[in-house]
């Protein structure tokens, strides 16, 4: 897995593990990351003020090298 900081961050101060949001094929996993970490970057920023939701690129490549 590769990710942006804007990906992985939010996994990080919900105090994740990175592994549990990225199983399945490598598609699926890419999807629910940046999901997941998008929708805590709203989550977060609405605590602060919640008239500016805000959410930053998140961007993560995942690929199988296991073939």
């Amino acid at each position: 897995m590769l990710a942006s900081g804007r990906a992985y961050e939010p996994h990080g101060d919900a105090r994740r593990p990175l592994a549990d949001e990225s199983t399945g094929d490598p598609r699926t996993a890419a999807r629910h990351f940046t999901e997941t970490a998008m929708r805590r970057a709203i989550a977060t920023s609405r605590a602060v003020d919640p008239s500016r939701p805000y959410a930053d690129n998140a961007t993560v490549l995942v690929a199988d090298i296991s073939r």
